[in-house]
């Protein structure tokens, strides 16, 4: 594809909301590839997730964001740092509900004194139109109309199916900026295979594991190695908070590591298209959630 000049429209596209709203799984849609983590807990995304959208006539950068929240501790406080970030740094904000959802969230109060403050393009977009019905989205779309006078269109999408995507990017592209795009018309994302490494085994701890475990969890990747024998030779830590933690990651005779590390490598062998071997390590960093220099060195530092 030749670079465009004249009249191509480029910018950055923040995707904001409350937690578990499928804004994680709309990036994916959007972008054709698996980016951004997905899990049916909440709060699973804490990192801005970008992923790269390029046609013919505009190139969208789109920024998946944590959900908004209360935070209670202070990586929920950076969590939500990154998300206002991306909403300052965005040219068009997509501000996502669940279409089934009866009313609006509670931290819609926060979430609108955001984008008053910023005056950026809204358009509201209302996932999951699978499991509601036009009664319950025409009621939604007129509070969220009413609460939020930036708002320049309701949209009915379904990021499972791709239902209402392509309206959904007819109403975004004459909204981005006129400007040549900032990446090749290839790229996808401008993270690294280390990033999507260390996403793809926290997924992995979302999904196989309960209660406080996801939350007090983070993962580090300390070697990523392109062997000239076309492996990846990938050494990642897990750090948690408490010793019974540990011992639960890890499970009767390490069986419970063994099944996060063998569902994590089929996850990154499937976006590399390259074999992978995979060494995961447990550590204990008491109360590394609550520790400025912990998550500065885990990548949760929204000064950096």
């Amino acid at each position: 594809m030749s670079t465009p000049t004249t009249g191509f429209r480029t910018g950055y596209v923040a995707l904001a909301g409350p937690p578990n709203v499928g804004k994680s799984s709309l990036l994916n849609r959007l972008v054709g590839e698996k980016l951004s983590i997905v899990s049916h807990k909440p709060q699973t995304t804490r990192h801005r997730v970008m992923g790269i959208v390029t046609t013919g006539q505009f190139q969208a950068i789109f920024q998946d964001t944590p959900g908004y929240l209360v935070p209670d501790y202070l990586l929920q406080e950076n969590m939500m740092a990154f998300a206002r970030q991306s909403l300052s740094d965005a040219d068009v904000v997509l501000l996502m509900f669940d279409a089934a959802a009866p009313r609006l969230p509670d931290v819609m109060s926060v979430l609108v004194a955001d984008l008053n403050r910023l005056n950026k393009p809204v358009l509201a977009v209302l996932n999951k139109l699978d499991t509601s019905d036009a009664k319950r989205m025409e009621r939604l779309s007129e509070l969220i109309r009413s609460a939020i006078p930036a708002v320049q269109a309701v949209l009915p999408v379904s990021a499972r199916t791709g239902e209402g995507t392509s309206q959904l990017m007819d109403a975004l592209a004459p909204l981005l900026p006129e400007h040549p795009p900032l990446y090749p018309p290839d790229d996808l994302s401008t993270h690294q295979m280390r990033f999507f490494a260390e996403e793809m085994i926290r997924e992995k701890i979302f999904l196989q594991f309960e209660k406080e475990i996801p939350y007090s969890s983070a993962v580090l990747v300390n070697a990523y190695t392109e062997r000239e024998d076309g492996v990846d030779e990938i050494s990642a830590e897990i750090i948690v908070e408490r010793d019974s933690q540990k011992v639960i990651l890890i499970g009767r005779k390490g069986e419970a590591i063994r099944n996060l590390g063998m569902a994590a490598r089929r996850d990154i062998e499937q976006l590399t298209g390259r074999k992978v071997f995979l060494q995961l390590f447990v550590k204990v960093r008491k109360d590394w959630r609550k520790n400025r220099t912990f998550l500065k060195s885990y990548g949760y530092d929204p000064t950096s």
